[in-house]
């Protein structure tokens, strides 16, 4: 669970670091791609610090490619 708290930690010392500066340049499109990016890797990061079994991306991508090779 301290793995868990710490990451939620981190993740949004690194939002209060970096947002007021794209707010302050008025970049939305950087904003949001941020907050997207920063959402999805501090989901799979809380995710694997709770032990839940995350599926492997490369598998997906052999069932994908399976046919181009």
């Amino acid at each position: 669970m301290a793995a868990f708290a710490a990451v939620l930690v981190l993740s949004f010392g690194v939002f209060w670091l970096e947002a007021p500066k794209l707010v302050q340049r008025k970049q939305k499109r950087e904003l949001t791609v941020f907050i997207l990016l920063l959402f999805v890797s501090t989901t799979c990061c809380a995710l694997l610090a709770l032990d839940v079994k995350l599926p492997n991306p490369l598998a997906w991508m052999k069932v994908v490619f399976r046919d181009f090779v």
